[in-house]
């Protein structure tokens, strides 16, 4: 009886210590990063009964690694779990081991299986990442552009390249060998010039190893800039009056101009303009001398004038024009406000007449813009004071070196808020002087 109870026993034993067994088949050992590598489980249930199988894992890198995990395979059955590996970006060309526990729920036992995946790259070198800035620049900004790679070898590399190209222009980056996992990032920065004219250029990195190039690249875009600076000196020395207007192209691109400056037409016999004007345009006893011309980016061009008023060759003129200044002893400013519709809005402008025989160093040119309408505070003249009133904006010039018959023309951009069928009533302009207002407009 006790032999027959020990040989039961150990039968127990056997049958216990055998309750299933766990085993690993490679399919595909090798991946690159985005590729899986595949294993199979092989899982036996010796037991009598239906058992629920868990697995777990031993293994380097977190987040490599997907399986089932957990299966119940019947009596006496074997089923498969499958585990697959997919290397991160990161990764070396080397192998990398695991290990697989297969634990039975219901006892505890488990069985333990391991093996290795080889990770094998397209290339030596890994890009993390690279950054060629923004798709679009102003003039005088910097391009900046970079590269960050690794070194996913298990051994030190130093063959290789870095450059980068922008506009034709190419750089070259010192480069340091990278030990394995070794990360480095190169940078290359240029400057655009303020001159630069407006189109695309192509900006790229360029990483070379083994022969092997790798470019990335994109159109970068250079904004078109329209800057146009403006002038004005004048020195009245009581016999001799001289004057210049300069007209420089701060923008990047071709500007076609126009200028223009008047004077009385007596004048005509004692002005001298330099260079000669390309027309001249007469209107109202006034002559108009008008220049056209084209800058290119960063040109300037200058246009100047003098007036002799006592020289021999002038003297009829000068007769005359002193007429004209006693026809006008009794004579004030003049002020005359006109409106006109364009696609822009309403251009207002503003024409003073010094209609006396008076030189005055000083004048204010006093305007408003009710709340019905929008001011357009962009001017191509004489740029004013701007004071917002409960009521509207009141605008205000200041013009200096008012010579006696001298006429000026102020302009300037209102858009209505809504439509009126009548028209856009605008309030009288005047003339300021010493405070007191000595002349105004016709309203509108």
């Amino acid at each position: 009886m006790r032999k027959a109870f020990l040989i039961l026993a150990l039968l127990g034993m056997i049958f216990t210590a055998s309750a299933f067994t766990a085993s690993i088949e490679p399919v595909d050992r090798e991946a690159s990063p985005g590729e899986q590598a595949v294993f199979n489980i092989s899982v036996f249930n010796n037991a009598s009964e239906d058992r629920r199988f868990v697995l777990n894992y031993e293994f380097s890198r977190s987040g490599w690694i997907y399986f089932d995990s957990s299966k119940t395979i019947p009596a006496g059955e074997t089923k498969d779990f499958r585990v697959t590996i997919s290397p991160g970006e990161e990764a070396l060309q080397q192998s990398y081991s695991f290990k697989i526990f297969v634990t039975d729920f219901k006892t505890g036992e488990t069985r333990t299986v391991s093996d290795y995946m080889r990770v094998d790259r397209d290339y030596r070198m890994n890009v993390q990442d690279y950054n060629l800035g923004k798709d679009s620049y102003r003039p005088g900004e910097k391009v900046e552009a970079s590269i960050t790679v690794q070194n996913i070898l298990p051994r030190i590399v130093d063959n290789y390249s870095v450059s980068s190209s922008f506009d034709g222009e190419e750089r070259v980056a010192e480069t340091d060998p990278l030990a394995p996992s070794a990360i480095k990032t190169y940078s290359f920065q240029y400057d655009l010039s303020r001159e630069a004219s407006p189109g695309e250029r192509n900006l790229s990195i360029k990483l070379v190893q083994d022969g092997e190039e790798r470019v990335f690249s994109q159109l970068v875009s250079v904004e078109e800039i329209r800057s146009i600076n403006r002038s004005e000196n004048v020195e009245d020395k009581v016999l001799v009056v001289t004057g210049s207007m300069s007209v420089e192209n701060n923008g990047n691109s071709p500007a076609n101009l126009s200028e223009n400056i008047t004077f009385p037409s007596y004048l005509d016999p004692i002005l001298e303009l330099d260079p000669n004007p390309n027309e001249t345009v007469e209107t109202d006893g006034d002559s108009t001398y008008v220049w056209n011309f084209q800058l290119q980016p960063g040109e300037q061009r200058t246009f100047t004038y003098r007036i002799d008023y006592w020289i021999p060759l002038a003297l009829a003129a000068i007769i005359i024009a002193g007429l004209a200044v006693l026809g006008r002893i009794s004579g004030s400013f003049k002020l005359d406000k006109r409106i006109e519709e364009t696609d822009e809005g309403l251009k207002v402008s503003l024409e003073i007449m010094n209609d006396t025989e008076s030189f005055r160093p000083q004048v204010t040119i006093r305007d408003f813009v009710p709340n019905v309408a929008n001011l357009q505070e962009e001017f191509e003249m004489a740029k004013p004071e701007l004071r917002k009133t409960t009521d509207g904006t009141e605008i205000e010039w200041t013009l200096e070196d008012f010579k006696p018959g001298e006429k000026r023309v102020i302009q300037y951009v209102v858009r209505p808020k809504v439509e009126v069928e009548e028209g856009l009533d605008l309030p009288s302009a005047r003339i300021i002087e010493d405070g007191e207002t000595v002349a105004k407009s016709k309203p509108q």
